[in-house]
């Protein structure tokens, strides 16, 4: 009961908020008359959008049923009261931010470990084909010889889209010719990042997205799925390389540094 009138509070409020923030701002800029007005002309100006601002108010926030459903509430005794140390809440809170942020850590050693483990003993293959290289491309994964019907495709709430829990799928910039040597041995040897990672869903299961960035270009994420507006009728371009991004950009700094 509490959660659900709270939920409702906080969503009305926010929306009435955004509102009146807009409003007050539109105002300024609206129908600006052409003098400024005297001092009861601002007052008058000032009451009229303070009564408007708190009718609008009490009708989207709701907040007279609000009261109303809490009165009622408490007369059924169906909302208790008692008190709560407020030094134990905060260490509480603490705690498990402190095993939420120890959990993410665990599974980024986890992943490093094993992306070091598979580069120390992959082959490198100077000779390899695409015909020896199989992957799920992010933006052709509806094409990928070993996806057939959809197999293992669900849609997850958490990542809000259509994912793969059982492999992981593999970006590639356009501007890189996805048949090149390093291309297609970094794609060989990522492939056993899936395992780490499905290991790591399976320990914790909010886990979000897990991926890897590599600087021949090649970027294979966890989950897999698919690009971004790619199964849109007319798909925009692609324009994304994982290595002009941000979070990529700062790791070789931060070494030099």
């Amino acid at each position: 009961m509490r959660t659900a009138a709270l939920r409702r509070i906080y969503s009305r409020t926010l929306r009435s908020t955004v509102f009146i923030v807009t409003f007050v701002a539109l105002a300024g800029l609206c129908n600006e008359p052409a003098t400024v007005p005297d001092e009861n002309g601002l007052k008058s100006l000032a009451r009229d959008l303070s009564s408007r601002l708190s009718t609008y108010a009490r009708s989207v926030t709701g907040i007279e049923t609000i009261q109303q459903e809490y009165k009622m509430a408490v007369s059924r005794s169906e909302i208790s009261f008692k008190p709560v140390d407020g030094g134990r809440v905060i260490q509480e809170i603490a705690t498990q931010l402190g095993q939420l942020f120890a959990n993410k850590v665990k599974a980024l050693q986890a992943a490093v470990k094993h992306a070091e483990s598979l580069t120390e003993t992959f082959k490198w293959d100077p000779k390899i084909s695409k015909a020896n290289v199989t992957y799920i491309s992010t933006k052709h994964w509806k094409n990928s010889s070993h996806l057939l019907d959809d197999e293992g495709v669900v849609y997850s709430k958490d990542f809000e889209r259509q994912v793969m829990f059982g492999n992981s799928t593999v970006h590639i910039p356009v501007d890189i010719y996805d048949g090149d040597v390093d291309i297609l041995n970094t794609v060989d040897w990522t492939g056993g990042m899936d395992e780490v990672w499905i290991q790591n869903r399976a320990s914790d299961p909010e886990l979000s997205w897990q991926y890897f960035g590599a600087q021949t270009g090649v970027l294979r994420s966890y989950p897999g799925t698919f690009w971004p507006g790619t199964l849109k009728a007319d798909p925009p371009a692609d324009v994304y390389d994982v290595r002009r991004r941000p979070w990529y950009t700062r790791v070789p700094a931060h070494r030099k540094t």
